[in-house]
C-alpha cells in the first residue's frame, strides 16, 4: 500500500512538474514576442532619394516569425533627435509582393504612399499600422521630398491584441497556481517517505489493537 501510494505521488508530483516546466517555457516566449521589434540598417536619407527595405514577416522558423498575436506592427522611420529629417516630409509605400509581381497594398489606412507624422519618441516618424501577410515578401519605400538629409533606420513595433494580453496573464496565473500545488504534492511526497521509512525501521512498535 506504501509503494503504491509513493508511485501515485511521484506520478502526480513528476506531471505538475513537467507542466509548471512548459507553462513557464510558455510564458516566456509570450513574453519574448510582446517585445519584438524588427530594425532596418541605417542609412542615409536625402532629399529625393528614397530606401527600401523587404522582408518575409513568415521567417523560415518560427523563431524568425512574427508572431500571430501581433495582427497590426506600426512602421517608423527613427532618426536622430532635432535631425534634419525633422523638418522633411517623408513618405512611405509599403506593398507584399505576390506571385507574378502582383502588389498589394500594406497599410491598413488604405493610402500609397503615407507621409509620416511626428512619434511618440524624439526623431521618430510614424506612418501607420500594417495589415498582415505572412506568405509574400513585405517591400517598404521610404522617400524624402523635402529638407535635409541625415540618417535613420526603418523600425516595425507590433502591437500585442486585447486576446493575447489575457491570454499571458491567464499564463502567468496557472504557472503561479501549478508551481503551489506541486511544491504541495512534493511535500506529500516527503511526508510519505518519512512515514514508510518510520514504520518499516527496526524496533518500530505496531500499532496498538483494541
Amino acid at each position: 500500500m506504501n509503494a503504491f501510494r509513493f508511485l501515485s505521488l511521484l506520478t502526480v508530483g513528476f506531471s505538475l512538474l513537467v507542466l509548471v516546466f512548459l507553462l513557464n517555457a510558455t510564458q516566456g516566449r509570450m513574453e519574448t514576442e510582446a517585445v519584438r521589434v524588427l530594425e532596418g540598417p541605417e542609412v542615409v536619407l536625402e532629399a529625393g532619394q528614397a530606401v527600401e527595405w523587404a522582408l518575409l514577416l513568415g521567417g523560415g522558423r518560427i523563431e524568425e516569425a512574427w508572431p500571430a498575436p501581433q495582427r497590426q506592427p506600426r512602421l517608423f522611420l527613427v532618426g536622430e533627435p532635432g535631425g534634419a529629417l525633422g523638418d522633411a516630409e517623408v513618405v512611405a509605400e509599403a506593398h507584399y509582393f505576390e506571385d507574378e509581381d502582383l502588389s498589394r497594398p500594406a497599410f491598413i489606412s488604405g493610402g500609397d504612399p503615407v507621409v509620416g507624422v511626428p512619434g511618440e519618441n524624439p526623431g521618430e516618424l510614424a506612418f501607420g499600422p500594417l495589415w498582415m501577410n505572412w506568405d509574400h515578401d513585405l517591400k517598404l519605400r521610404v522617400t524624402v521630398k523635402g529638407g535635409g538629409s541625415g540618417t535613420a533606420k526603418l523600425v516595425l513595433r507590433g502591437e500585442a491584441t486585447v486576446d493575447y494580453l489575457a491570454a499571458r496573464s491567464v499564463a502567468r496565473t496557472l504557472w503561479f497556481v501549478f508551481t503551489a500545488i506541486a511544491a504541495a504534492g512534493f511535500a506529500g511526497l516527503m511526508l510519505t517517505l518519512r512515514d514508510s521509512t518510520g514504520a518499516s525501521a527496526p524496533g518500530a512498535r505496531p500499532p496498538a489493537s483494541s
